[in-house]
């Protein structure tokens, strides 16, 4: 799949092309698909470490209940700092970045139709 800079560059490169914008929208559908995908596992995987996380600590290789319940706050830190968090974060923001290039997108194609009614096309 490509970068999200690869995309940038492409819209950037192709605004005129109104058939080259729709080719790349739609491969920017494929990838937010898939990312979401993964995500909801990412979720999944977060869901079930919290709710250890949350009552549990690990103190020399051993579960250890702790005597009150972490904030929902430090549970997510500590969730941020394991691999698990640290790519739910990275794929949450390229998730939202692939939102706006969408939507920039779509306004590209819709203002190119509505200068093509105009123009008589």
């Amino acid at each position: 799949m490509k970068t999200l800079r690869q995309y940038a560059d492409e819209i950037q490169l192709d605004q005129s092309n109104p058939i080259a914008l729709a080719t790349i929208l739609s491969e920017m559908s494929v990838h937010y698909s898939y990312l979401s995908e993964q995500h909801t596992a990412y979720k999944l995987k977060k869901a079930e470490w919290e709710n250890k996380a949350k009552f549990y600590t690990m103190v020399r290789d051993k579960e250890i209940e702790l005597d009150k319940p972490l904030s929902d706050k430090a549970v997510e830190q500590k969730w941020r700092l394991t691999t698990g968090g640290g790519k739910e974060y990275q794929m949450r923001n390229e998730i939202k970045v692939i939102e706006k290039l969408m939507s920039n997108l779509r306004s590209i194609l819709s203002q190119r139709k509505a200068e093509q009614q105009n123009l008589g096309y």
